[in-house]
C-alpha cells in the first residue's frame, strides 16, 4: 500500500494576486535557486549550532565514507555520508535531513593526521584520518579535487597534521607539477602507497596503519615528507647538519635511516628494552567512548555464521520430524496445469475473459467521451451532462471487473490457489480502469481550459524519454490500451519512459530466478508453515496463550522468509520481467523499505505502484476537495484495507476482516513510530520496532487467524462470508 507524501513535498497553494509572480527568465530562476541553496546551507548550520552547545560548523557536505564489510558481499564499501566539521569534532549522518538526530558517528580530529591519497580510479580523491599512532579513524573521498582540498584545509585548521599529496600539490602549483618523488599522482595508487610507508595501494579488508610503537609518526612525517617531496629548504638544512654533525648526530642519523628502511620494508619499528609503549590514556574499543569509532564487521560475520548454523539445524530437524512434504505437482494440479486438482468451475474461467472485456469497454467509453466532448457547446451544463454519463458508464464497468469475479469465486466455492490469482488480477484491472477513467476526466477538463497535459505533444514539459509523443485523443487506440493493461504500472499516461532494447540474457536469468524462488516459496509453505499451523489448532481452541505465543514465534521465521521471497518474486523479478519485455523504462517498483525507521516510511516505499496510485487517485483528489490531510490519509488506508481483505478473505471463503483491521491498525502505529523517531532521534530503534511489529508478530498472527477460520470452514463444509 502507498501512503501520503511528506508535508514538505506537497504542492503549495496557488499564489494570490497580492503575491509576486515567479520570474519567467531562466537566468533569474537560476540565481534564485543559487540564493535559496545558500540560504538553506546557512539555515542548516544555524540549526546544527542551535541543536548542540558546540561551535558553529566550519564546513559541511557529502563525502564518500569507506565502511569495510558493512553492506554485504555484493555491494560496494563506499557510502555517501553527510559530514559536519564543527570546531575539532567531525560528525557524520546518513543524510543531510538527519541533522537534528543523533549522528552515526563522531571523531575528535584534534591531534589527528590527514594522509592524502590522491585520485582513485580516475574519479575519486581520497584521504584518510588517523590518530597520532597511525590507527585509522576514517577514510573519505570526494568526486571533486577542489572539494577534497577544501576539506583537508578545514581539517588542518581544526588541528590536524597533513601529509601526503596535499603539501606537494600546494608547493608545485607554481611550477605546474603534480608529482611526488617522480611518480604521477593521477591514477596510480602505488605512488601514494610509497608515501604512506607500506604496501598499501589496494586497501583491502582489515587494512590499517601500523602503530609506530615509538610514537614517532608526527616527528617522522615532517622530515620524511620533505625528503620525499624534494623540498629545497629541507635539503639545504640537511647539508648544513651533515657539515656540522658530531659522532652522536651521525649515529642518530644512522638510526633514523634504519627506521626508514624498516618502514619501507613493511616491518615494525625497532624497539629497545627501554622503549615506552604506554604513552597516553586510551579507552577500550568496546567502551562507550570508542564503540562508534571502530568497525565491527567481524561481529556481523559471526551473526551470519550463527544464522546459517541455526537455520541449518532447523532444516535438519524439520526433515527428520516430517520427512519431505513438498509436492510441486499438487500446486500445478490446483492451478489446472496438471491432472488431479480440484475442479475449476467454467464460470470462474469465464471471468478471465470478462476482465479483458472490461478493459476493452473502458477504451470504448473514453472514445464515446471524446465524441461527446467534440459535440459540446460553450455551456457548462452540456459538459456536466457529458461527465455524468461517462461517470455512470465507468462505474458500471469498473464494478463489473471487481464484483463479478469475487461473486463467481464465492458462488462456485473455487479452490484457494486459482481464486487468489483471479481475485488479485481483478483488483489490478479495477485499479487500472479507475486510473484510465480519471486521466481522461482530467484531460477533458484541461482541454476545456485550452491546456495540455505535461508530456503531451505540444506541451511545455517534455517529461520522459519516449519513442513518440501523443496528443489526446490519439491515445484512444487498442494498442495503447493493451500496452497499459500489460505494463507493470497502475498509473495511466499517454506515453511512458522506454528502455532502448530488450536484454535477452538478462531476461533469461530473471526468468530462471523466478522459477527458483517460486519453488522455494512453495517448499516453505508445505514444509514449514502448514505443519506449524496444523499443530497450532489445539492451542487456539483451548486458549492456551503460552503455547499460542510459542506457535507465533515458531511461525514467524518461515513466514518472514516467505514474505521476503514474495517481495523479491513480485516486485523485483515479475515486474522487471514485464518491464523488460515491454521496454518499460521507469522501474522504481520499490525503494529501500527495509531501512524504514517508521511505519509511514515503510508504506511509502515498499509498494511504489500502489503508493503512486493512491496519491494520484485518492489522496490528492480528496485534498483538492479541501478534506483534511489526516482524513485523506485515513481514506488511503481504508481503500488499502478493503482490497487486502478482498485479496485474502474471498479466495479462502473466510471474510472475517482480520486483514482489514490489521491494515487500519497501521494508522495508530504510524503515529507511534513517528513520535518515537521525533522523540528519541534514533532511526535504529524505529527500524527494529518495524521488523518486530510487522514481520515477527503481525503477519504470523494474521496467518494463524485465517488458517484457523479456514480450517473450521472446511470442517463445516461452508465458508463464512
Amino acid at each position: 500500500m502507498g501512503l501520503w507524501p511528506k508535508r514538505s513535498s506537497l504542492p503549495s497553494q496557488p499564489s494570490t494576486a497580492d503575491e509576486p509572480s515567479l520570474p519567467n527568465n531562466v537566468d533569474s530562476l537560476r540565481h534564485m535557486v543559487i540564493a535559496l541553496k545558500k540560504e538553506n546551507e546557512s539555515l542548516r548550520k544555524a540549526a546544527l549550532a542551535a541543536n548542540g552547545s558546540g561551535p558553529s560548523p566550519s564546513r559541511s557536505g557529502y563525502m564518500h565514507m569507506y565502511e569495510e564489510m558493512t553492506s554485504g558481499f555484493f555491494i560496494g564499501r563506499w557510502h555517501p555520508r553527510y559530514f559536519v566539521l564543527a570546531g575539532q569534532s567531525l560528525v557524520y549522518y546518513s543524510q543531510d535531513k538527519d541533522l537534528g538526530m543523533a549522528p552515526l558517528g563522531a571523531v575528535d580530529v584534534a591531534g589527528c593526521v590527514v594522509e592524502y591519497e590522491g585520485r582513485k580510479k580516475g574519479k575519486y580523491w581520497a584521504f584518510e584520518i588517523t590518530d597520532q599512532y597511525g590507527e585509522s579513524l576514517l577514510r573519505l573521498s570526494t568526486e571533486n579535487h577542489a572539494d577534497s582540498d577544501r576539506w583537508v584545509n578545514a581539517l588542518e585548521n581544526a588541528g590536524c597534521s597533513v601529509i601526503g599529496l596535499t603539501v606537494s600539490v600546494r608547493n608545485s602549483d607554481a611550477s605546474g607539477r603534480n608529482t611526488v618523488g617522480g611518480a604521477d599522482s593521477g591514477d596510480n595508487d602505488t605512488a601514494t602507497s610509497g608515501l604512506r610507508g607500506g604496501k598499501r595501494g589496494s586497501y583491502g579488508p582489515g587494512s590499517r596503519r601500523t602503530s609506530t610503537g615509538g610514537g614517532g609518526l608526527r616527528r617522522r612525517t615532517v622530515g620524511d615528507q620533505r625528503a620525499r617531496e624534494g623540498d629545497a629548504d629541507g635539503r639545504l638544512l640537511e647539508r648544513r647538519d651533515e657539515g656540522r654533525a658530531s659522532d652522536g648526530a651521525k649515529s642518530e642519523k644512522a638510526a633514523r635511516e634504519g627506521r626508514e628502511e624498516d618502514r619501507r620494508a613493511g616491518l615494525r619499528p625497532r624497539m629497545r628494552g627501554s622503549t615506552p609503549l604506554h604513552r597516553q590514556p586510551r579507552f577500550s574499543i568496546l567502551s562507550s567512548e570508542q564503540l562508534s569509532h571502530h568497525r565491527h564487521s567481524g561481529m556481523i560475520n559471526l551473526g551470519m555464521v550463527i544464522l546459517f548454523a541455526t537455520n541449518s539445524r532447523l532444516i535438519l530437524e524439520n526433515l527428520l520430524k516430517y520427512g519431505v512434504l513438498f509436492r510441486p505437482m499438487d500446486w500445478l494440479a490446483e492451478l489446472g496445469i496438471a491432472p488431479g486438482g480440484s475442479a475449476i468451475s467454467p464460470l470462474v474461467s469465464l471471468c478471465w475473459a470478462l476482465l479483458a472485456t472490461t478493459l476493452f469497454l473502458g477504451l470504448q467509453i473514453e472514445k464515446l467521451g471524446n465524441s461527446l466532448y467534440v459535440g459540446e457547446k460553450a455551456g457548462r451544463r452540456r459538459a456536466r451532462v457529458t461527465e455524468a454519463v461517462l461517470f455512470v458508464l465507468n462505474l458500471l464497468n469498473t464494478s463489473a471487473a471487481l464484483v463479478v469475479p469475487c461473486t463467481a469465486i464465492v458462488a462456485t466455492r473455487a479452490p484457494p490457489v486459482p481464486s487468489f490469482a483471479l481475485c488479485t488480477c481483478a483488483v489490478v484491472v479495477w485499479m487500472k480502469l479507475v486510473s484510465y477513467a480519471h486521466f481522461h476526466v482530467d484531460i477533458r477538463s484541461r482541454r476545456r481550459k485550452r491546456q495540455k497535459v505535461p508530456g503531451e505533444r505540444g506541451s511545455d514539459d517534455d517529461l520522459y524519454a519516449v519513442d513518440s509523443h501523443l496528443q489526446w485523443p490519439e491515445n484512444l487506440t487498442l494498442g495503447n490500451m493493451a500496452y497499459f493493461a500489460a505494463a507493470p504500472t497502475l498509473i495511466y499516461q499517454m506515453a511512458y519512459p522506454r528502455s532502448p532494447r530488450v536484454r535477452h540474457r538478462w531476461l533469461l536469468r530473471r526468468v530462471a530466478e523466478l522459477v527458483l524462488y517460486i519453488t522455494v516459496m512453495m517448499f516453505i509453505i508445505e514444509q514449514y508453515i502448514q505443519p506449524t499451523m496444523r499443530n497450532s489448532m489445539r492451542p487456539l481452541d483451548d486458549m492456551d496463550w503460552v503455547r499460542v505465543a510459542e506457535r507465533v514465534l515458531k511461525l514467524s521465521i518461515p513466514v518472514l522468509y516467505l514474505w521476503l521471497c514474495m517481495f523479491y518474486v513480485l516486485f523485483h523479478l515479475w515486474l522487471n520481467i514485464l518491464a523488460e519485455v515491454l521496454r518499460f523504462g521507469d522501474r522504481e517498483f520499490y525503494r529501500d523499505w527495509w531501512n524504514a525507521s517508521t511505519i509511514e516510511e515503510y508504506w511509502r516505499m515498499w509498494n511504489m505502484p500502489v503508493h503512486k496510485w493512491l496519491l494520484r487517485h485518492v489522496y490528492f483528489p480528496l485534498v483538492a476537495m479541501r478534506i483534511p490531510r489526516s482524513a485523506s490519509m485515513l481514506a488511503c488506508f481504508f481503500v488499502s484495507a478493503v482490497f487486502h481483505e478482498l485479496a485474502v478473505g474471498v479466495p479462502l471463503h473466510v471474510v472475517r476482516a482480520w486483514a482489514f483491521f490489521g491494515i487500519m491498525f497501521q494508522v495508530p502505529m504510524v503515529m507511534i513510530t513517528n513520535w518515537m523517531k521525533k522523540s528519541l532521534r534514533h532511526e535504529t530503534l524505529g527500524n527494529i520496532f518495524f521488523w518486530i511489529s510487522f514481520c515477527i508478530l503481525g503477519q504470523p498472527i494474521s496467518i494463524l487467524l485465517y488458517y484457523h477460520d479456514y480450517f473450521l470452514s472446511q470442517l463445516n463444509g461452508a465458508g463464512t462470508l
